[in-house]
């Protein structure tokens, strides 16, 4: 399906991710699924109006750790399919545009299939950006650059590693073959965080307490975290933290941690960064019209993000 003609979005506030704050009434208007201006007023035109004057106006939110496919193919692929599918469909419901999902023991590479049937828009649901497969403890680190390779040829949108007692240089040699696709790994002590930046991986699924030591070696180097439920952080001020889907408490979870703004910013401009999708995070012109829209202040009550009123992919009203 084509982009809707024009949609013109009247909003009462917009949520600016890089300053952390909100923005008081703007028009924005979308066409051929770009954000194409953003201004006090701007004339209807042959635009659709969408009249969202009681709600604050937010860049769709990206989840980098989406526990919707957690459990993988164990026999029946298309009842896997079928679930998987409604799951996407539901993060779409809940705001979250575009999902970075693992992978695990699938023979038959689906995941690759699930990714394709939404973006051609056979189905609804949030993009998927698609580690096909684990690299986990059952592969000998002799396997681990073939896996890779492997991954890459097929189409991986990113590498996710899950290796217990992983060295620096096994990721670093993961990062090489990679060949400029993010690598993530799994990290559940300080010591494998520590390995996981000494390697420069482009993010790490954290689910354990950072020592003042650890965020302050981490808060010098490159690697994104992405907080899992165990995480915490004496102070995660200066830390890139990107939000995930296997926090249980969602976004308000790590609000309790860093606060509601840099929460929001965690599932948009800087998912986005750490997934390397300059194209979206912002409302600016010029980005993909990924959008949301909550009634209410989401800063002083960030439970409203769990239900928008509106949702909107690359310029298209979902909900």
């Amino acid at each position: 399906m084509e982009p809707e003609p024009g949609l013109l979005l009247r909003c009462g506030r917009l949520f600016h991710p890089q300053r952390l704050e909100l923005w008081g009434r703007a028009d924005v208007l979308v066409k051929d699924g770009t954000i194409a201006s953003v201004a006090p007023r701007i004339a209807t035109g042959d635009a659709r109006v969408v009249d969202l004057r009681d709600c604050t106006l937010l860049p769709g939110l990206i989840d980098l750790d989406a526990g919707l496919l957690s459990d993988q193919v164990s026999g029946d692929t298309g009842m896997w399919l079928y679930e998987a599918l409604a799951a996407s469909r539901d993060l779409l419901r809940r705001g979250i545009t575009t999902a970075r999902v693992p992978g695990g023991a699938d023979k038959r590479w689906s995941l690759l299939d699930l990714r394709r049937a939404i973006a051609e828009e056979l189905a609804p649901g949030a993009e998927l950006l698609v580690a096909p497969h684990l690299l986990d403890d059952e592969l000998s680190a002799a396997q681990i650059g073939r896996a890779v390779e492997r991954e890459r040829r097929n189409g991986a949108d990113w590498i996710a590693v899950d290796r217990r007692g992983v060295t620096a240089d096994e990721l670093r040699a993961v990062v090489d073959s990679a060949a400029g696709l993010p690598v993530a790994v799994a990290a559940q002590t300080a010591a494998e965080i520590m390995v996981a930046n000494d390697a420069a991986v482009r993010s790490a699924e954290v689910s354990c307490e950072l020592d003042a030591g650890t965020a302050a070696a981490v808060a010098k180097g490159s690697t994104y975290l992405v907080p899992r439920d165990g995480f915490g952080a004496p102070d995660a001020v200066g830390l890139r933290l990107a939000f995930g889907g296997r926090l249980t408490g969602g976004l308000a979870q790590l609000a309790e941690l860093t606060g509601a703004a840099p929460a929001l910013a965690a599932a948009t401009v800087t998912a986005a960064a750490c997934a390397s999708l300059s194209d979206r995070g912002t409302i600016e012109p010029g980005k993909r019209a990924d959008l949301i829209a909550v009634g209410g202040d989401p800063i002083a009550d960030i439970a409203l993000l769990g239900n928008p009123s509106v949702v909107i992919k690359q310029g298209r009203l979902q909900r």
